[in-house]
């Protein structure tokens, strides 16, 4: 979600929620270093965010700063890097307001994977 994030971006900058695993990946890297000379990468403590929705302890305050830091660096993209996260999707958009765009990539990934599955028939 990083790539349509910096075609989407207006202010160049773009908050990636995601694992510490998701961040610390080789991929995320070269993606993070193909797009750093045109965008901002803002990358929140997530860290336990799959957890507290697994155990559906959905912390409002970990929301709120979240989506607080993004609008103190003039973020104008949230992407949720991680399937977890989209069951909070609507908490983060309703804190951000609509001057923030949030992707979500669980729509990629079914569409991806429906190719895949075409491609090995």
């Amino acid at each position: 979600m990083v790539k349509p994030a910096s075609r989407i971006t207006r202010t160049g900058v773009i908050v990636v929620c995601a694992t510490p695993t998701t961040l610390a990946s080789e991929r995320y890297e070269r993606l993070k270093n193909d797009l750093e000379q045109g965008a901002t990468m803002i990358e929140p403590d997530c860290h336990d965010w799959a957890r507290m929705i697994e155990d559906n302890d959905i912390n409002e305050s970990k929301i709120t700063d979240m989506v607080q830091q993004a609008k103190k660096h003039n973020a104008d993209v949230i992407v949720l890097a991680c399937t977890h996260y989209h069951w909070i999707r609507e908490q983060i958009e309703q804190t951000a307001g609509p001057g923030i765009t949030v992707l979500d990539p669980c729509e990629a990934i079914v569409v991806r994977a429906g190719s895949l599955m075409q491609h090995a028939e």
